[in-house]
C-alpha cells in the first residue's frame, strides 16, 4: 500500500497555495474541513482539473478527474502527479458510500535515479473508510519529490522536514508527520515509510533505496486551488490532429521501396495530400535483421535497395513529410532491431535521413517503465535537432493520456491495435469515452489508424468509422492501398467537411453526449460557436434518432419564445451536403451500423 503525500503538504513546504488557471466553476477546498466532492462536481457530469507548481527548478503537475453517476453522486476519482524527467504517480479510486478503494501506482526513472535498487514501478491497492459526501484528494509521493525534500531540508529544516499531510475525508488534527530525516549529507531516512533509507549523490539525487514500507498517512488539510480546465498547451508540431498514411493496416510486413514510392505518388494524384494528409509513415519491417557493424540501425537492402535517405528525399520531393517506426524495446513487434538503449544514436540517424514523424512502439520492453523509455527517446529526438512529431504507441495500458503531453509526445495511442472489423471499431470507440479532457492542440488521443477501404466492413460502417474518428479529433491515418482505392473509399477519406470537423479545435474533443443503448449521440463544440454532431446507430436495422437543441445548450430562452422568436438553426448534413433548418428538435433516420453527421450553426 503506497505512501501518499497530500497537495496541502507540498503547499506548506514550498510556500503557500499553488497557482491555477481557471475556467468555469472555481472551487477552493481549504483549512482542515472535509473534502466534499458533491460541492466539487455539482456543476458538471465530469470535471478535470490541473494544478502546476515549480519545485526546486522544475514544474510538477497534478491532474485529477471526478466522475459522478446519473443521480449526481461522485463515484470515481482519478488523479496523477507528473514530475518532468522524473516520474509519475497515479491512482484511480472508486468511491462508495463510506469507502474508497483502487490501485495506486508510482513510476520513477531508475536510470536517472542512478541504481538498479531504486524501484522503477510499483502498484498496490488502497482501501480506506471515507465519510459520506467526502473523498480523499491525494498527492502521491514519488522519489522525485523525496529528492526535492532532501535538497530543501538543509536550508529550511535543520535536521528534519516535518509537514502535515492531507486527511482522508476527516477533519485533521493538524499534527505534523515527519516525512524525512537527514542522517548525513548523503543519507536520508523516511520514518513514516517504515524507515526507508535513501542514499544520495553530491547533487542530491537518489542513487539507492533500501528497506522501508510504503503505507498511507493521515494528517491535516491545507489550501488547494484546483482548475476545472484541462492543461493548456501552446501550438507546436501538431496544433491539429496529424493526418497521414501508414503502411501497417493493409500491408503489415509486406513493404518495399516500390510500394512506398508508389504510395507517395498516389497520395498526390488521388487528392489525399490536397485534403490534408501530409505524412507518409513507414511502419515496421523496413529494418535489416541486425544493426550494422557500427551499431546503427540498418535498412533492409533487399526491400529498400536505394537506402532510406534516397527514399525520404523522393517522398519530400512529392511535397510530403515522412514518418518512420521503431520501438522502445530490444526488438520491434516484428522482432527487428529496436531503439531501447540506443536512443541518442537512432534519433541522430533519423534526423540525418530527414524523418519528420516517429511512431514509437512498446514491444520487448524488458519490464522497464513506459515513461522512462518514451521520455528517453523524446529527449533524444529533441537533442537531435530536427522538429519531429512523436507518436507514443503504448496501447493505453499505462494510461498515456495522463503523461504523454508532459513527456513531449504529440499523440498517444489509447488502445490495442485496431482490426478491419465492425466489432473492433466499436470496442475501440467505447474506450474513448471519458478521454476527451486530455486532448487539445499539440497533444491528441489516438484511437489507432483508419481501416477505411480495407474491405471487411461495409460502406456505411466505414462512413461511421471515419465520422466518429473525426468527431473525436483523432489523428486521421489512412491504412489502405491508395494505389488502387475505389472512388467510394476516396470520397470517404477526402470528405473536406468531415475533415474540417476533425481539424477544428473548439475547446473540447468530441464526446458521447447521449447513450440510448443501440443509438448514441456524439457531439463536439466548434470554434465558430456551433456544434458538430454524429447520430450513431449500432443496431441491425434503421433507427430514428432525435436531438433537441437544448441538449447542446442551443435552445431558445423562454423569454425569446414569448416574443415570438423560434431560434432557428442551420443544419448541414456532411455526407449528403443538404442544408436544412431546425427550431428546436431535429430527427433523422440513421441506417443500420451507420451515422448521420451534422454541422449545426
Amino acid at each position: 500500500m503506497r505512501r501518499a503525500l497530500a497537495l496541502g503538504a507540498l503547499c506548506a513546504l514550498w510556500g503557500g497555495p499553488l497557482a491555477a488557471q481557471t475556467r468555469g466553476t472555481f472551487v477552493v477546498l481549504s483549512g482542515s474541513d472535509t473534502v466534499s466532492l458533491e460541492r466539487f462536481v455539482r456543476q458538471a457530469d465530469r470535471l478535470t482539473g490541473s494544478i502546476e507548481t515549480r519545485v526546486v527548478g522544475r514544474t510538477s503537475r497534478v491532474t485529477y478527474t471526478v466522475h459522478k453517476d446519473s443521480r449526481g453522486r461522485p463515484v470515481r476519482l482519478e488523479y496523477s502527479l507528473t514530475v518532468p524527467q522524473r516520474g509519475l504517480s497515479m491512482a484511480a479510486l472508486d468511491l462508495g458510500r463510506d469507502s474508497a478503494s483502487g490501485p495506486v501506482m508510482t513510476a520513477v526513472r531508475p536510470d536517472t535515479a542512478g541504481g538498479p535498487n531504486v524501484p522503477g514501478e510499483r502498484e498496490s491497492v488502497f482501501r480506506g473508510a471515507v465519510p459520506e459526501g467526502a473523498a480523499p484528494l491525494l498527492y502521491p509521493l514519488s522519489f522525485a519529490m523525496l529528492e526535492d525534500l532532501a535538497r530543501a531540508a538543509p536550508a529550511r529544516f535543520p535536521s528534519t522536514a516535518e509537514v502535515p499531510v492531507f486527511s482522508w475525508g476527516i477533519q485533521g488534527t493538524g499534527a505534523a508527520t515527519r516525512i524525512l530525516s537527514r542522517v548525513d549529507a548523503r543519507t536520508v531516512v523516511v520514518p513514516e515509510m517504515g524507515g526507508l533509507r535513501l542514499a544520495l549523490n553530491g547533487r542530491g539525487e537518489i542513487v539507492s533505496a533500501s528497506g522501508g514500507a510504503i503505507t498511507v498517512v493521515r494528517g491535516g488539510a491545507q489550501e488547494i486551488a484546483p482548475s476545472l480546465a484541462a492543461p493548456a498547451s501552446a501550438p507546436g508540431r501538431a496544433p491539429t490532429p496529424p493526418m497521414a498514411w501508414n503502411s501497417w493496416n493493409r500491408f503489415g510486413c509486406r513493404i518495399d521501396e516500390s510500394l512506398i514510392r508508389g504510395t507517395a505518388d498516389a497520395m498526390v494524384a488521388s487528392g489525399m495530400l490536397a485534403a490534408g494528409y501530409r505524412y507518409l509513415n513507414i511502419d515496421d519491417c523496413w529494418e535489416a535483421p541486425e544493426r550494422d557493424a557500427e551499431g546503427n540501425l540498418a535498412v533492409d537492402s533487399a526491400r529498400f535497395p536505394s537506402g532510406m535517405r534516397a527514399l525520404v528525399e523522393y517522398i519530400h520531393s512529392r511535397g510530403l513529410n515522412v514518418g518512420i517506426y521503431s520501438s522502445g524495446g530490444t526488438r520491434t513487434c516484428q522482432r527487428r532491431p529496436a531503439t531501447l538503449d540506443h536512443e541518442a544514436r537512432d534519433a541522430r540517424l533519423f534526423a540525418s535521413w530527414g524523418i519528420d514523424y516517429i511512431k514509437y512502439d512498446n514491444c520487448f520492453a524488458e519490464r522497464r517503465p513506459e515513461q522512462v523509455r518514451f521520455r528517453a527517446m523524446i529527449e533524444a529526438v529533441k537533442a537531435a535537432g530536427r522538429p519531429t512529431v512523436f507518436s507514443i504507441c503504448e496501447w493505453g495500458e499505462a494510461r498515456p493520456w495522463l503523461w504523454g503531453r508532459q513527456l513531449g509526445g504529440q499523440l498517444w495511442r489509447t488502445t490495442e491495435d485496431i482490426r478491419d472489423s465492425w466489432l473492433s471499431m466499436l470496442a475501440i470507440l467505447d474506450q474513448q469515452v471519458g478521454l476527451e479532457a486530455y486532448a487539445g492542440p499539440d497533444g491528441w488521443n489516438d484511437p489507432d489508424m483508419l481501416e477505411v477501404g480495407n474491405g471487411r466492413m461495409t460502406h456505411d460502417e466505414y462512413v461511421a468509422h471515419f465520422s466518429l474518428w473525426a468527431i473525436l479529433n483523432a489523428p486521421l491515418i489512412a491504412g489502405n492501398d491508395l494505389r488502387s482505392m475505389s472512388d467510394s473509399t476516396r470520397a470517404i477519406l477526402t470528405n473536406r467537411e468531415v475533415i474540417a470537423v476533425d481539424q477544428d479545435w473548439g475547446g473540447r474533443q468530441g464526446f458521447r453526449l447521449r447513450d440510448d443503448g443501440a443509438q448514441e449521440v456524439w457531439a463536439k463544440p466548434m470554434s465558430d460557436g456551433g456544434w458538430a454532431v454524429v447520430l450513431f446507430n449500432r443496431a441491425e436495422e434503421t433507427a430514428t434518432i432525435q436531438l433537441r437543441m437544448s441538449e447542446l445548450g442551443l435552445g431558445t430562452p423562454w423569454w425569446k419564445r414569448l416574443l415570438g422568436s423560434r431560434g432557428r438553426r442551420s443544419v448541414r448534413d456532411l455526407w449528403t451536403n443538404e442544408t436544412t433548418e431546425t427550431d428546436g428538435v431535429l430527427s433523422r433516420n440513421v441506417p443500420a451500423h451507420g451515422v448521420v453527421m451534422l454541422r449545426i450553426r
